[in-house]
């Protein structure tokens, strides 16, 4: 294994671990979105916080910039190497399954950057909104139904669960 990959990889960990809080709540981090102008509209804001403020975090402290895109994926953070941001509820039905990003995007950057790296925030989300307040502070912020939604309920579709929060409890980075 490539010893500069892993160099790389326990600095971000160490970086990580010291500079993201533990205890993300939905409306603050939302909020900070907000301010950011950032995603902030977005329900899974879980993955959106962690993809702005981690990236921000290693700038600001390690150096390094967005990572490259291709057609409409971004990937999150470059330094010497490329790594995507994933949020993963080890609580979520899915657990352990987590999907990473576009095959096509993930295939042309290890051919491109000869690698991609994750970095997966793993913890516990809290998805108790069962009078759905929080559902509705945060289309309150936005505005209303978006046109997403719109159509979603137009089809008959059921409205997804709400993370309020999340626990952060370990970075795994791949």
């Amino acid at each position: 294994m490539n010893k500069q990959v892993v160099e790389e990889a326990r600095t971000i960990k160490s970086i990580l671990d010291k500079k993201i809080k533990k205890f993300w709540d939905g409306r603050r981090c939302i909020l900070e979105l907000k301010d950011a102008d950032y995603n902030w509209r977005q329900m899974e804001w879980i993955g959106w916080w962690l993809e702005y403020f981690g990236r921000k975090v290693l700038m600001d402290n390690y150096g390094g910039g967005i990572g490259p895109r291709y057609n409409n994926t971004v990937l999150d953070y470059k330094n010497k190497f490329v790594w995507d941001f994933k949020a993963h509820p080890v609580n979520s039905p899915a657990h352990p399954v987590a999907i990473m990003n576009d095959c096509e995007a993930i295939n042309r950057c290890i051919k491109d950057n000869s690698g991609i790296g994750f970095i997966l925030a793993l913890g516990i989300a809290e998805y108790n909104d069962r009078n759905e307040t929080f559902k509705n502070w945060h289309q309150g912020l936005k505005g209303g139904k978006s046109a997403y939604v719109k159509h979603r309920i137009a089809r008959g579709a059921p409205s997804r669960r709400r993370k309020v929060s999340f626990e952060l409890k370990d970075f795994l980075i791949l």
